[in-house]
């Protein structure tokens, strides 16, 4: 635990010189709320859906580029070899990367859910007759918080891997970047297809979870320090 740590504390360093990626987290966390409010202005009608799908899809990619910025600097800078050839466990070195994108998508989702719900209601209040106060339901509650987690960790782990161990580190973003918005796609068909959505994202959560277990208990042992300071020089 304390190797994640003192990982961490680099990375959250590292985070604060980011001016451009904290306007696209604050761009991020607006956009759900923009296209619900495009909905419902043309739609005449509060549909919380498509916020979803834009969380969905689109905070993933915060990770995802601080992951892969962070690896690829380091790659660049030649300074993540002084990390692998301190005594830390690739595990633990994977876990302290995480711990800070892993926050940072939590905060994300929590604000962009508030701050969608103050904007829709706020202008369905005035907009039509009839208003009712409108909350997520527990399908888009659990997609939210629950299902996106779980792509939110899963990202961070294929994008750490892939920037690392490709000779280009902008191929792993690339195809970490199309996986974002192929997530999109299942959520989508549980959304506004009719049926047992709720059973649906509980399917879609336990297939998450395993995959990362898979990734995070398994993949990593397969993965050793030598193999990867040979990738970072």
């Amino acid at each position: 635990m304390r190797e994640s740590i003192i990982v961490f504390n680099h990375e959250l360093r590292y985070f604060l010189t980011l001016k451009q990626m904290k306007r696209s987290i604050f761009i991020q966390c607006l956009a759900p709320a923009i296209f619900a409010l495009l909905n419902a202005y043309f739609y005449k009608t509060i549909d919380l859906r498509i916020a979803v799908i834009i969380m969905i899809i689109g905070i993933p990619r915060i990770p995802m580029s601080l992951t892969g910025y962070s690896i690829a600097g380091e790659k660049v800078y030649h300074t993540f070899e002084s990390i692998l050839s301190t005594p830390i466990p690739i595990k633990a070195l994977f876990i302290g990367k995480s711990i800070l994108p892993i926050g940072i998508s939590l905060m994300m989702f929590i604000f962009s859910s508030l701050i969608t719900l103050i904007m829709t209601n706020l202008y369905a209040k005035y907009a039509f007759v009839g208003y009712t106060f409108t909350l997520f339901n527990s399908t888009e509650l659990l997609i939210i918080f629950g299902n996106g987690l779980l792509i939110v960790t899963l990202i961070i782990f294929i994008t750490g891997v892939t920037t690392l161990l490709m000779k280009v580190p902008r191929n792993g973003l690339f195809i970490t970047s199309m996986l974002t918005f192929l997530f999109g796609i299942p959520y989508s068909l549980i959304l506004y297809r009719k049926g047992n959505d709720f059973l649906l994202s509980i399917i879609t959560l336990i297939l998450l979870l395993l995959i990362n277990v898979f990734c995070y208990l398994y993949l990593l042992k397969k993965i050793d320090t030598h193999t990867l300071f040979l990738k970072a020089i």
